[in-house]
């Protein structure tokens, strides 16, 4: 499928932006940089579908997402990342709280693409619309063991393997999707996908939750 999304050439793996105005600093999380960020036109919010029509193509929404810490429950970062404005969650290394903050998030398998090939699979997040959501590292991903939003609660979900399955793909801008290209075999079956953000900087990257206007989405190619 000709679709600059897959390519890498083209992809905008980590994109200018536009900003909406400062809402000031979150609470236990770090304030962002502010001047990290382009302006750009205000509906560049990369809502369209990067995969094109079906068929071939299929885009799946996150079921579940959230953040937390060693000690900030879910409930706290979901605070922390939106300030009680945003459906957001956060990465973060060094967060005014001192907590190391990871967002994870689960997806279904779309019914129909069990038995198709798998040609690419692209992860999207996207930053919200306040000044602090950029940073100078938008993190990378991880495959983590199945767990629940009970599980969730508890702790975050063991990593699977020695390495991510994509590395940072480079700063985040305001209000801006980021891109990370996944193994292909991520998507295998009917099963669930659980995936990981891991911070690779002390300032934090706010994307909006499966909850906000622009949820994380698994992007599959296949045939």
């Amino acid at each position: 499928m000709d679709n600059p999304a897959f390519d890498e050439d083209q992809a905008d793996l980590g994109t200018d932006a536009a900003s909406s105005g400062d809402t000031g600093p979150q609470p236990g999380a770090d304030s962002g940089d502010p001047d990290g960020s382009d302006s750009g036109p205000v509906d560049d919010t990369g809502s369209d579908d990067p995969l094109g029509p079906p068929p071939g193509a299929v885009a799946m929404s996150a079921t579940f997402s959230a953040c937390r810490g060693g000690e900030a429950s879910p409930t706290e970062c979901a605070m922390a990342a939106g300030e009680g404005v945003f459906d957001a969650i956060v990465i973060d290394q060094a967060s005014d709280s001192g907590d190391f903050l990871v967002a994870c998030m689960t997806f279904e398998v779309a019914e129909g693409i069990a038995d198709k090939t798998i040609n690419a699979v692209l992860l999207e997040l996207h930053t919200i619309d306040a000044s602090n959501s950029s940073s100078d590292a938008a993190g990378e991903i991880w495959a983590v063991e199945p767990f629940t939003e009970a599980d969730f609660a508890v702790g975050l979900p063991p990593r699977i393997g020695v390495s991510p399955l994509a590395p940072n793909p480079g700063p985040g801008k305001i209000f801006k999707p980021v891109y990370w290209h996944l193994p292909v075999d991520v998507v295998s079956g009917n099963a669930q996908v659980y995936l990981c953000a891991y911070p690779l900087s002390g300032d934090g990257a706010y994307f909006y939750s499966h909850a906000g206007p622009f949820p994380p989405v698994l992007y599959v190619d296949f045939e």
